[in-house]
């Protein structure tokens, strides 16, 4: 099952920070950091980006950061 996962937020809101603890809860194996909004993604990827939707061959699910839930 594909997870690609698009999470958006401005610049230092803690996206690259907190990429592993991403990746894990929405199950990626790989990360991108710095995504252009454009570049096709591999499949379960976490991709990571300042910029808002929608994208241009965008394959995954887009998530604003400041939604995301890291607590442990």
């Amino acid at each position: 099952m594909d997870t690609t996962t698009i999470v958006y937020g401005p610049m230092r809101c803690g996206k690259t920070y907190n990429s592993k603890k991403l990746a894990k809860k929405f199950g990626c194996s790989s990360i991108t950091d710095d995504w252009d909004g454009q570049t096709r993604l591999p499949a379960n990827t976490l991709a990571l980006t300042w910029l808002t939707p929608p994208y241009r061959n965008s394959q995954g699910r887009a998530v604003a950061y400041e939604t995301i839930n890291l607590a442990i």
